[in-house]
């Protein structure tokens, strides 16, 4: 059984962050600020998502909820593969979670375009945020008091699209004031 925190969570990617970004830096030879703000920025709103996501924004005893891993426990995960289920959903505050789940993911569209050149076309966009979403998803079939859901992949999708379609909105209209 491994318990992890989100805060040794929090510092070991915050270690790989800082060392992947050293290494550019030799690897390139130049340091930018604004394009070092702008991977800081990314790697806030990743943190963010885990936090909300992964670990529940709640505390236990007064101490801030760890999730266990628990290899030997055969535990069936908790898994909805029928797309829009959420439309029948009756339990309270169903309409706030698929429209979190849209919102949560808008900036997915905006900030990976914008912190990564090779993220240049709509369909990429889709992919990083279907990707990540996946990843996510796949995460929480290990993690006995979450729910993996296909609507989920579909909303967080969709607001990666939306994020896009403002990223090139933006884009375009100052292509067209620099004329």
């Amino acid at each position: 059984m491994i318990e992890i925190t989100y805060y040794a969570v929090f510092l070991v990617s915050l270690a790989v962050w800082i060392i992947a970004r050293v290494l550019i830096y030799k690897r390139d030879g130049f340091f930018s600020l604004s394009n070092e703000l702008r991977h800081l920025l990314l790697l806030a709103y990743v943190m963010l998502i885990v936090r909300g996501v992964i670990f529940p924004l709640r505390s236990v005893d007064g101490r801030a909820v760890r999730i266990v891993l628990n290899f030997y426990q055969t535990v069936p995960p908790n898994i909805n593969l029928v797309p829009f289920t959420f439309v029948s959903d009756f339990y309270q505050g169903w309409q706030v979670n698929v429209i979190g789940n849209i919102v949560a993911f808008i900036p997915v569209g905006i900030l990976f375009p914008y912190c990564f050149k090779k993220i240049d076309r709509f369909w990429k966009i889709l992919l990083v945020g279907f990707g990540f979403t996946l990843l996510i998803e796949t995460t929480q079939l290990f993690l006995t008091d979450r729910c993996s859901d296909v609507d989920d992949l579909i909303l967080n999708t969709f607001g990666a699209a939306i994020g896009a379609a403002v990223f090139y909105l933006v884009k375009m209209i100052r292509n067209k004031q620099k004329v």
